[in-house]
């Protein structure tokens, strides 16, 4: 048997020692028996589904990055709304009663599009 020296990260030695103690085996010996039992089939799956988790993450960042612009936006013309309420013509309320209806068809569509990748 050859000596061979692994690093982990934190995260991984956790998962590692957590598994020992539930099988009651050293890390040594899981280690052995998924090597024992991995084939490039497997490897090829896990590695096509890291991937494919990559690419839903970055997309549920730039949502996330889009809905806090969006209501960061809201939230200043409500300021705006706040301070200036009794110097609105008709029409400007009109105009923002239109961005308003346009930034709450966002969000709601946003939502939308987080719930259908399992977020809510």
């Amino acid at each position: 048997m050859k000596d061979t020296h692994v690093r982990l990260s934190d995260e991984e030695n956790q998962k590692l020692a957590r598994l020992s103690a539930k099988l009651g085996l050293s890390g040594n010996e899981i280690i052995r028996r998924l090597l024992d039992n991995a084939d490039e089939v497997t490897l090829k799956v896990i590695d096509k589904s890291t991937k494919q988790n990559d690419l839903i993450l970055a997309n549920l960042k730039q949502q996330n990055w889009l809905l806090s612009n969006l209501t960061n936006n809201l939230n200043q013309v409500t300021h705006f709304l706040n301070q200036h309420q009794n110097d609105l013509t008709l029409d400007e309320m009109k105009t923002l009663a239109t961005i308003f209806n346009q930034f709450y068809r966002s969000v709601k569509e946003l939502r939308k599009e987080l719930s259908g990748n399992g977020r809510k």
